[in-house]
């Protein structure tokens, strides 16, 4: 099963926030990208977000199994 963000869902890029929506506008991708990217790595049993990378080629998540 995939993660749904809801579409008000604000994601902070330093000290700046965004919803999914703005982001995907903002990096030039498409909103399922970013969702898609996120739902993946959150599913990961006991996977703990270190940093997330956003650029013109999409968004990663950093992090490491706890």
């Amino acid at each position: 099963s995939q993660i749904k963000l809801d579409p008000s869902t604000q994601i902070k890029v330093g000290n700046m926030q965004f919803t999914i929506a703005q982001l995907a506008e903002t990096l030039a991708v498409s909103p399922d990208k970013i969702q898609q990217a996120i739902s993946l790595q959150l599913q990961q049993p006991n996977f703990k977000v270190d940093r997330i990378n956003l650029d013109r080629n999409g968004l990663a998540i950093e992090g490491a199994k706890r």
